[in-house]
């Protein structure tokens, strides 16, 4: 792909469920880098360690997202989690706090275009996110 994008999620988050059901068009063009953190709500972390761990995690994402979508709990997270996934969700979660950022979505690029690198914090339709990363 042209163009990598950070983004950092929460598996609880609605408004990362919209970004990443907006995204899902441009990945011929686009690479996603989904980074799952701790935030929002208890769950969010082992959520997103469950889908790191899961063996297809585009497919867990989705389950997720979906789920979050319609209003739903998210994944189910099972009763033994690798610890080495576990700690990597505190680590993107320790990353997303040294940007100091406050919210989620919070998108991370690289300008297509320009070259220029940027920090987006919200969700974004599909042309929008198209034009942020200038595609």
């Amino acid at each position: 792909a042209k163009v990598t994008v950070i983004e950092y999620a929460s598996a609880t988050c609605p408004h990362c469920a919209e970004l990443w059901t907006a995204s899902q068009p441009l990945l011929n063009r686009l690479k996603m880098v989904w980074m799952p953190i701790g935030l929002l709500r208890p769950q969010s972390g082992p959520q997103g360690a469950t889908i790191l761990a899961a063996p297809d995690p585009a497919k867990a994402m989705t389950e997720n997202e979906t789920s979050v979508m319609a209003r739903g709990g998210g994944i189910s997270v099972p009763s033994n989690l690798p610890d080495d996934i576990v700690q990597k969700v505190k680590d993107n979660t320790a990353l997303f706090q040294q940007l100091q950022a406050e919210s989620v979505p919070l998108i991370v690029y690289r300008h297509a275009v320009s070259g220029e690198h940027g920090m987006f914090a919200g969700a974004l339709d599909t042309a929008g996110l198209a034009t942020l990363v200038g595609l």
